[in-house]
């Protein structure tokens, strides 16, 4: 059975609070409140799992709580290596209000990299897995961790692609643009995402669905273009 690797370079715990009603300004009693890990990359491996789909998570774990990462992997019977980091690993708070439906983020900016001995430890780890033959399909999702070359997500998708493995990337800017010359398999950013990465400006639907379909046959990347309750634009390169 073919293994996924999946590599999130941010990760989150996200501490998610159940409220009637939301106030701002004022004293707020949640009914309920949870603590979990999260960041695009675990939530991935965590639906995986479910679907009993063998994945391997790839990331940097700060020290002050690495522990609580090892031990839910362990739980969801989810393979992991990692390069442990002096930062904390930041944390992300949600607010849920149960009457109106509305959901609240409060994000925060990741701490830096404490030392460029990370982002080496993390290159050696997946050229190890990269390798192996039954990983055939690598997974890049969310935001790299300041302090990180700017070339690794490209210099990942390019071995990947040298190797004959196929990369699914849920990445934007920046590091979206200097992944497309290895033809990702798949790409899949939201559409405010999408057109900030690429430059597009002020389109009506029927224009950027063709600026879609354009960049797809550009790169030769099937694209999934979420739009949130509108749906998704899709296109392939066949198309």
């Amino acid at each position: 059975m073919s293994r996924i690797l999946a590599i999130n370079l941010n990760p989150t715990f996200q501490q998610s609070f159940f409220y009637r009603s939301f106030t701002k300004d004022d004293v707020n009693r949640a009914y309920a409140h949870n603590e979990q890990i999260a960041g695009k990359g675990f939530n991935l491996v965590r639906i995986l799992s479910l679907l009993n789909d063998k994945a391997v998570y790839l990331s940097h774990l700060g020290k002050d709580r690495f522990h609580e990462v090892e031990n839910e992997c362990q739980k969801l019977g989810i393979e992991m290596a990692y390069a442990l980091n002096d930062g904390p690993m930041r944390t992300c708070v949600t607010a849920l209000e149960s009457d109106s439906g509305q959901t609240t983020e409060f994000t925060c900016d990741a701490a830096p990299i404490s030392s460029p001995e990370v982002e080496a430890q993390i290159r050696i780890l997946f050229e190890n897995l990269i390798c192996q033959k039954d990983i055939q399909w690598l997974i890049i999702a969310g935001t790299q961790a300041p302090g990180y070359s700017k070339s690794l997500f490209a210099d990942m998708v390019k071995r990947a692609d040298e190797l004959g493995k196929k990369a699914v990337l849920d990445i934007c800017d920046g590091n979206l643009l200097s992944c497309m010359e290895h033809h990702p398999a798949i790409v899949k950013p939201n559409r405010k995402e999408f057109e900030r990465t690429f430059s597009i400006t002020g389109a009506d639907d029927q224009t950027f669905e063709e600026k879609v379909r354009q960049i797809s046959k550009k790169h030769g990347s099937t694209l999934v273009i979420t739009c949130g309750d509108r749906g998704a634009y899709v296109a392939n390169q066949k198309e």
